[in-house]
């Protein structure tokens, strides 16, 4: 039934030479993580943390696919424009 778009999803994520980023670190492992830069762990750093990666210059020259943690989903810029849409 969607066996088209499936296949081009699995097409446009399996490019040679990209990969898919693993963001999607629970509030608990990010904690751990800003710990040892001692970062307080707030949901201000987590959305600057997340906001960081999207907005790497040419990530989509590498990356073809983002894993995410729901929080980011909540996530804006201070545009307003959603940290999703931003990857």
């Amino acid at each position: 039934m969607y066996y088209d778009e499936l296949s081009t999803t699995m097409d446009h994520l399996l490019q040679d030479g990209k990969g898919i980023l693993a963001a999607d670190e629970s509030n608990g492992t990010i904690g751990k993580r800003f710990a040892a830069i001692n970062l307080e762990n707030t949901a201000d750093n987590r959305q600057d943390y997340r906001l960081l990666l999207a907005t790497t210059p040419h990530l989509g020259d590498y990356i073809n696919g983002v894993i995410l943690f729901e929080e980011t989903f909540q996530n804006k810029d201070t545009n307003g424009t959603s940290i999703v849409d931003l990857f």
